[in-house]
């Protein structure tokens, strides 16, 4: 789970974004950190940069696929 220390710096959101799941190898459009909805593991990924690949990311079949969800959106000033 992600965690943070000032509250001021995040904001919670309804944005679509978060509720998007994306495949293995995806390339983000935005920025910040993605979880995996089977097992947790969250990883950052900049912007444009890929997802882990299947190979890079594994785990049992009792977690399910891996899919990859936005939970911290790293917003930029340009």
């Amino acid at each position: 789970m992600a965690l943070y220390k000032r509250r001021p710096y995040v904001l919670d959101s309804d944005l679509a974004v978060f509720e998007v799941r994306h495949a293995p190898a995806t390339r983000v459009a935005n920025p910040g950190i993605y979880r995996c909805t089977g097992c947790g593991e969250e990883v950052p990924v900049a912007k444009g940069h890929l997802l882990p690949r299947g190979e890079q990311h594994e785990h049992g079949p009792e977690d399910g696929k891996v899919e990859w969800q936005l939970i911290v959106f790293a917003q930029q000033k340009r």
